[in-house]
């Protein structure tokens, strides 16, 4: 199949976290993948030590670059209203350092969920996450975050998700209308919008996804959908209820030049998950024509 016929793929590097920064940019290289959603805290990028800095984050592109690997965002992921003032602080202090040194990496995007307020299970849903005053909670936090993204020249990218305070698209949509595109955009993420009841009829949900969260996406995830006991989960793509045909036919209708990030998966899976996405595109053209 031609490039041109399905988006760029990338991948999370943290999938390869026990390699060195050299291997793994060598073993992504090797799978024709060009794209990297960078974790920047973990020991392969960020020895022990080691500081955050320009210095630093110019290192970490220079190796990047001698495998033709570009840097789609920075993760930045972290609980934005964490229950606990304290590790909600260290959380957003880095955050802060990291979107000082995005350029460095060749980017002007970073990422994250908004976590939930859950005291017990913070990864887990919550009441509190959809009411009111999580919402503001969740402002106050935001307001902060922009004005860091605005002195340095980049823009915040929310990835929404059923369990946590931005949970539906018309809420993303609630974000950008406070802060304007030039701040804020989306990781376009389908999985994360499915509630149980949705799972039998997934067009409808990347329809709504595709229609709202897409024109204002830089970036794509590729994983999958499922619920369990525990609520929603996402595991590799393949491993659930996601329409990968469907998926695969709107990223090429709507945006088909971003890249398209596979996450959730060990890396004796990466071959298998990406032939997958390219069956998907290959079927889904198929099925356009």
């Amino acid at each position: 199949m031609s490039p041109r016929e399905m988006n760029p793929l990338g991948i999370f590097n943290h999938v390869y976290r026990n390699y060195s920064l050299q291997d793994m940019a060598a073993t992504v290289s090797s799978l024709g993948l060009h794209h990297l959603h960078l974790e920047p805290r973990i020991p392969q990028i960020l020895p022990p030590g080691e500081r955050i800095s320009s210095a630093w984050a110019r290192s970490v592109k220079r190796e990047l670059d001698r495998y033709d690997l570009n840097v789609a965002a920075l993760c930045g992921y972290c609980n934005l209203v964490h229950h606990d003032p304290e590790a909600r602080e260290v959380g957003l202090r880095t955050f802060e350092q990291l979107i000082e040194v995005c350029h460095d990496f060749g980017t002007p995007y970073i990422a994250t969920e908004t976590g939930g307020l859950n005291p017990q299970f913070p990864n887990l849903d919550y009441p509190a996450n959809h009411t009111e005053e999580g919402w503001e909670q969740l402002l106050i936090v935001l307001d902060r975050l922009v004005n860091k993204c605005k002195a340095h020249g980049v823009k915040l990218l929310i990835e929404g998700c059923v369990k946590y305070t931005v949970a539906t698209t018309e809420e993303a949509l609630r974000v950008l209308g406070r802060y304007g595109e030039e701040h804020i955009g989306f990781v376009l993420d389908p999985c994360n919008y499915f509630r149980n009841e949705d799972l039998a009829a997934p067009t409808a949900v990347l329809d709504d996804v595709f229609r709202t969260i897409a024109p204002h996406a830089p970036i794509a995830h590729a994983k999958d959908v499922v619920y369990t006991d525990k609520g929603i989960e996402t595991p590799k793509a393949g491993d659930g209820f996601m329409d990968y045909k469907a998926y695969a036919q709107l990223l090429r209708r709507h945006t088909p030049d971003i890249p398209l990030i596979i996450e959730h998966l060990k890396p004796a899976d990466v071959p298998g998950v990406i032939e997958l996405i390219r069956q998907a595109f290959a079927e889904g053209k198929d099925q356009a024509g």
